[in-house]
């Protein structure tokens, strides 16, 4: 498995693999954004922790900041 991968919106580098998690550190490039997407059977938990951001969750874009956490549940389209 690849721990670190380039995309066009920045890199992530995988941080911890468990048995039900993985923790990975995203770097967004300003002005890029991570496709839209939808997971049918797992969570996903952001937290800021440089710099601020703009979300799309269900369609409602939120600006998240440093120390923020965002709940991604199953089903919910989120960018």
């Amino acid at each position: 498995m690849e721990l670190s991968e380039t995309r066009p919106w920045g890199y992530f580098d995988v941080i911890n693999i468990g048995d039900n998690y993985k923790v990975k550190k995203l770097v967004v490039k300003p002005g890029q954004r991570l496709s839209y997407q939808y997971h049918n059977n797992r969570s996903e938990y952001w937290v800021v922790v440089h710099g601020q951001g703009t979300v799309i969750l269900d369609s409602v874009d939120r600006l998240l900041h440093v120390g923020d956490i965002l709940c991604i549940y199953p089903g919910n389209c989120h960018r």
